[in-house]
């Protein structure tokens, strides 16, 4: 009987044939789980348009809608403040609010320090060493900014995470090339529990799918009307 093969997973090793020639796996096999499918056009005809940041096609429904809270909230922090680096924070609960996990917006910079760090991946280990939590753990550790254990109205763990920057995570001497979205990833996740890491991910992707939804319908005239920054 023949031997049966399991599809290809990003991140194992390329197999070699017989005859000792590498075998360059398909695209579709070094696609990472979760990511946008192929640029085909919808039932509509139209054709896809991506986001640049996370490839997703706009076009296709949201599935995360902001309340009139998100909305206000999200104008008033991140259009309409004397402050231009103000960001939009928002607190997700978790096992009926035990677990209380708050993320902020990222800067430019930040953003750009995360993408540089998953560009450093992408370019030493190349596709089949990128994988979905590779690249957005760096997003993830610039956004996250609070995570809080509750019990009977009684926080038992409570930490608060600073904004990433070089005096926050700075380099392990001369020798450590590690971008610094590369350090502060390591150092926040690196020893955590599987089970933690993997609620805190959850929980961004709802966050980062709520801004990105807000972001996208700022072009529909209806999205904001009537919402009012004002207290």
């Amino acid at each position: 009987m023949a031997e049966q093969r399991l599809p290809y997973q990003p991140g194992q090793p390329i197999e070699t044939s017989e005859e000792g020639l590498t075998r360059r796996p398909t695209r579709e096999e070094t696609k990472p789980p979760g990511q946008a499918p192929e640029d085909k056009p919808d039932a509509q005809g139209e054709e896809p348009h991506r986001c640049p940041r996370c490839g997703w096609d706009q076009n296709r429904p949201l599935d995360i809608e902001p309340t009139e809270d998100d909305k206000r909230e999200f104008l008033r922090k991140v259009l309409f403040s004397i402050d231009e680096s103000a960001r939009f924070v928002k607190t997700y609960e978790r096992y009926g609010g035990m677990v209380q996990i708050t993320f902020r917006t990222q800067t430019v910079s930040e953003h750009m320090a995360a993408d540089q760090a998953a560009r450093r991946v992408l370019r030493d280990k190349g596709v089949v060493g990128v994988t979905v939590h590779n690249s957005t753990a760096y997003f993830m550790a610039m956004s996250l900014q609070e995570l809080k254990l509750v019990e009977e109205d009684k926080v038992i763990e409570h930490r608060t995470y600073p904004e990433v920057t070089e005096q926050a995570y700075p380099r392990k001497g001369e020798d450590d090339y590690r971008p610094l979205a590369e350090r502060a990833t390591e150092s926040l996740f690196r020893g955590m529990a599987t089970s933690r890491y993997n609620l805190i991910y959850e929980a961004f992707m709802e966050f980062t799918g709520l801004v990105q939804s807000m972001e996208v319908r700022s072009k529909d005239p209806d999205f904001f009307n009537g919402i009012r920054t004002a207290s």
